[in-house]
């Protein structure tokens, strides 16, 4: 017999080294005869496993909607959380349970007297039983989850949460009667958004406006106040998670757009802690600067590296976004982590840029942890003309880095003809040696840069 167990008197509610019991183990199998005789023999319905789940998580995450009828016709409590504090509401991804929770909250939630977690699950699932797959396709999935908003709901008066409860109630009804295809499976990121139930449900029932824009009672003010705030701070945090990237490819109608809907302008990116400025900066998308500076964007934020938005739009060259920076008071003397400025990281790129941060009165002969200046790397680097900018502004042509290597050993070392002529006619000390000993001639020599060693040699040289 298959219930023979039951009949000699086993232990109903015995459970396994996970903690599951025989009517857990049915409710996962869909062994519906099973439960219901467990359940006739007096099984606990609610008893956990050693993940905190009970017989109707089982049955729920399993997809055994005729076990979810039997459990909670027996009783079973559907607001028992597991050990991730879910319910077997938030665990429901199949279409036929999820109409029986839900269905099953709304009731409960007409007659219980404290509906804090009940009137919360119906508004974050509602949807899931009124959606269409094309509203839900033209619908944007908000980061705004069922927790969320649940301190608010434990906080407010009792008129509220009754209020709440029949938004939900009618909601729901509404919904349901209105749809020729209420279920839908959504995606698991899905089913806990509230936001989602807003969006439908202001497309299907006028429950939402008359909530939002009633003001006769404390209650749906309360209600007004809470769906209106938790909506705008949705949508200012999905335009916050936009900004940056609308930024880097340079798409400005987006970034007005999402700056309108109130994003946070100085928010960094999670691992790197780039800005928009910095993203726009970097890849020379002058108008998005502008929009940005007008916006009061902080020209001086750091990313992890320390590096500014002046530092990038240096670095890559875009002259008309370093002239915006600069006429906003970017701090142009400003180091990374590096001990690089906007002029040393400018010294391998456009020579009008070099000039644009000298003629703002940037420190020419500033060293980065390397000992390095500005005029080091042109030279380094074979940056002909940022050397002549940088030796006309009166740059230390004699500085040295950790080294010891001077700009002209490090044209000398780089072969550059043009510059090691430049630096010689401005007088620099053809005869320093670095720390190894070695002048000038004697790096030109190693590297086989014959034609700098003659130049050095030559008797114009001073």
């Amino acid at each position: 017999m298959p219930h023979s167990s039951l009949i000699v008197g086993a232990h109903r509610d015995a459970k396994d080294i996970e903690g599951r019991t025989a009517l857990m183990r049915a409710s996962t199998n869909g062994c519906i005869d099973t439960v219901i005789h467990l359940l006739d023999a007096g099984a606990d319905r609610d008893l956990k496993d050693i993940h905190g789940r009970t017989a109707l998580h089982a049955a729920v995450i399993n997809k055994n909607a005729a076990t979810v009828v039997s459990l909670i016709q027996a009783g079973a409590d559907t607001s028992i959380t597991d050990s991730n504090g879910a319910t077997s509401l938030d665990l429901a991804t199949d279409e036929t349970c999820l109409e029986i929770l839900v269905h099953h909250a709304a009731i409960l939630a007409t007659i219980v007297d404290d509906p804090v977690v009940l009137a919360t699950s119906v508004l974050a699932h509602c949807c899931i039983l009124s959606a269409s797959r094309e509203l839900q396709t033209a619908t944007t999935t908000l980061p705004l989850r069922r927790h969320h908003l649940q301190p608010s709901f434990l906080w407010a008066p009792p008129a509220a949460r009754a209020a709440v409860v029949a938004w939900a109630r009618d909601a729901f009804i509404a919904q349901v009667a209105a749809t020729t295809q209420p279920f839908v499976e959504l995606p698991d990121d899905c089913a806990g958004d509230i936001l989602d139930f807003i969006e439908m449900a202001m497309a299907r029932t006028d429950a939402l406006h008359i909530v939002i824009n009633c003001s006769s009672s404390e209650a749906h003010a309360w209600v007004r106040d809470v769906v209106t705030a938790a909506f705008t701070a949705a949508i200012a945090a999905e335009a916050t998670a936009k900004l940056t990237p609308a930024s880097e490819r340079g798409d400005w109608v987006s970034v007005q757009d999402y700056l309108a809907k109130g994003a946070d302008i100085d928010t960094q990116s999670e691992q790197l802690g780039y800005t928009a400025l910095m993203c726009a900066s970097e890849n020379g998308h002058t108008a998005i600067v502008q929009i940005l500076l007008e916006a009061g964007a902080d020209k001086d934020a750091k990313n992890i590296y320390g590096c500014t938005a002046l530092m990038y739009a240096s670095e890559n060259g875009h002259i008309t976004v370093v002239q915006l920076l600069l006429r906003a008071g970017a701090d142009k003397d400003v180091k990374n982590t590096y001990g690089c400025t906007a002029l040393i990281a400018s010294a391998s790129s456009e020579a009008a840029v070099v000039r644009l941060l000298l003629d703002a009165g940037a420190r020419k002969d500033v060293q980065d942890i390397e000992g390095r200046t500005a005029l080091i790397m042109a030279s380094q680097d074979g940056c002909t003309a940022v050397v002549k900018i940088l030796l006309e502004a009166g740059a230390n042509k004699d500085a040295r880095n950790k080294k010891g290597f001077t700009a002209l050993m490090s044209a000398s070392a780089g072969g550059f003809t043009a510059i090691v002529q430049l630096l010689l006619d401005a007088s620099a000390d053809k005869d320093s040696k670095d720390w190894n000993g070695n002048t000038a001639l004697d790096i030109a020599k190693s590297k086989g840069n014959f034609e700098v060693a003659v130049l050095l040699e030559s008797p114009r040289c001073p």
